[in-house]
């Protein structure tokens, strides 16, 4: 889906509360990851490009596709927000300009809303990472809420069936994922993959 451009922006954000360490871990992990399919990952931390949209517009133009790996959501949504990756990735994807990937807090924070999301990621984990409040609006890019790591042995799969019955409750459309599936998007159509 990246066509002949080969780079890959990953973007970790969603661990900022990790640490410098658990960051320079992340990034060999999904390099090793993305090795075996040719492809050449760039780490592109956001937190270098607060209030610098221009730049990280141009720099995330020479890539064919961005990953976005998984941590707290509310914690991504507002590291999105405060570089603008949020608004450059919607006109992006509108142009058909990036292939978009990436799991659990990558692809939650797609929805057009973050509620039901709480019951799992603490958003006041936001204001220790940034000193700035939540975002509760997620990207809408997705016409639903993806719910991951549903009934697969995570950690998080006992709070995911919390999720899910907020989501029910108060009528937010939404598509479960168990580990090792994937949503697969290619201009209209719309495939699940099991991937593992």
């Amino acid at each position: 889906m990246a066509g002949s451009n080969k780079r890959v922006a990953l973007v970790l954000n969603a661990g900022d509360l990790w640490g410098s360490q658990a960051h320079a871990y992340r990034v060999i992990e999904q390099t090793e990851m993305f090795a075996e399919t040719g492809m050449e990952v760039t780490d592109v931390d956001l937190r270098e490009y607060v209030d610098r949209q221009a730049a990280l517009e141009r720099c995330l133009r020479t890539y064919g596709a961005v990953w976005v790996a998984g941590g707290n959501t509310f914690v991504l949504r507002r590291a999105m927000y405060d570089s603008g990756f949020d608004r450059i990735i919607t006109t992006m994807l509108e142009d058909d300009a990036i292939a978009y990937g990436g799991y659990s807090a990558g692809i939650c924070v797609l929805a057009a809303s973050l509620a039901g999301l709480h019951l799992v990621d603490d958003p006041t984990e936001v204001e220790q990472a940034f000193h700035r409040a939540a975002i509760w609006d997620g990207l809408g890019i997705l016409p639903y809420t993806p719910v991951p790591h549903y009934q697969s042995g995570h950690v998080e799969s006992e709070m995911v069936d919390e999720v899910l019955r907020y989501l029910k409750s108060v009528g937010v459309a939404h598509k479960t994922l168990r580990d090792g599936e994937a949503i697969v998007i290619d201009g209209r159509s719309e495939t699940l993959l099991q991937i593992a």
